[in-house]
């Protein structure tokens, strides 16, 4: 008898706990359903991280192919490649196993993705050597491994055993493939400062500024010569109005040098503006190190439709 009532007890407990599970599980389905009505309608109103965050809760709630292919499309628009060539490889293998006819369309994305997908490549000559991508330590097992990125800024960073470093920064653009290489620990490159001893003066903007500095002796002297020589036709006018016809020649004539010089002295101001100010810009300007080499961007391609 009680054998009996231990084993009614146990079915009693098993079948509450069934049938918690299973509101459970209805209540995750109808708000994934709800998550996925409102994640499509944010993608439609081009609120992609709002309709990407949705989109990703609902799949995690109730894994489905419309939910993760219109998750892939919305990731894709926003510009994160890899998670959304991820989540349509990811789609392809559901709709196969379900015989989905969406399949084909994922692996259509998939394949244009990885076109476009950068790929980041670093080689290590010490493998005891930890690697930084972005800060996050880079496994051992993914050297000398195509790493998928987004598109943007990348900074690689490596401490040796000895405790020398080294650094680059790059930037990847669309369907670009880096390869860094990181050399053994004796043969790191010294940074600019120490190899030379001193960055390179900025040349371009000393010439500029003296260019600028000469402009403005020029304006001076000029502009006082100017000056000085309409003092004398101002004089030599009252000797001309005196009936002086000496004088009334040598005002004509200071007069115009006057003029002659005044231009000259305008000319020297400007040459001096903007010989100072074209050399602050280019001191400003100027870079003591070697920019990394820029990588040329692709083409973004084509919109599609989403049968999501």
């Amino acid at each position: 008898m009680r054998r009996f009532v231990a084993a009614v007890a146990a079915a009693s407990v098993l079948f509450a706990s069934t049938s918690a599970l299973a509101d459970e599980v209805a209540d995750d389905v109808a708000r994934a359903e709800q998550l996925f009505r409102e994640g499509k309608r944010l993608y439609g109103a081009g609120q992609l991280d709002a309709a990407c965050a949705a989109l990703a809760e609902s799949d995690r709630l109730d894994p489905a192919v419309g939910t993760l292919g219109l998750l892939a499309a919305c990731d894709e628009r926003r510009g994160k490649l890899v998670a959304a060539l991820r989540a349509y490889r990811e789609v392809a293998r559901r709709a196969a196993a379900t015989k989905d006819d969406r399949a084909a369309f994922a692996r259509e994305r998939a394949e244009a993705l990885d076109r476009r997908v950068p790929k980041l490549t670093v080689d290590v000559a010490d493998p005891a050597s930890e690697v930084r991508v972005d800060g996050a330590v880079l496994e051992p097992g993914a050297f000398g491994r195509p790493i998928l990125r987004d598109a943007g800024a990348v900074a690689i960073e490596a401490t040796h055993r000895d405790g020398t470093t080294f650094s680059h920064r790059a930037s990847l653009a669309e369907g670009a493939s880096l390869v860094i290489a990181i050399p053994a620990p004796g043969r790191v490159e010294p940074a600019p400062s120490e190899a030379a001893g001193s960055p390179a003066p900025p040349w371009a903007a000393i010439g500029a500024a003296g260019v600028g500095v000469a402009g403005l002796a020029v304006m001076t002297g000029f502009g006082l010569s100017a000056s000085g020589l309409d003092d004398d036709s101002r004089e030599l006018a009252g000797e001309c109005e005196a009936g002086s016809a000496s004088a009334c020649t040598q005002g004509e004539a200071a007069r115009d040098d006057a003029g002659t010089h005044a231009g000259v002295a305008t000319v020297g101001f400007v040459v001096g503006v903007a010989g100072l100010a074209t050399g602050v810009l280019l001191w400003i300007l100027h870079d003591d190190g070697a920019a990394p080499p820029p990588i040329a961007a692709h083409g973004r391609g084509a919109t599609w439709s989403v049968p999501f």
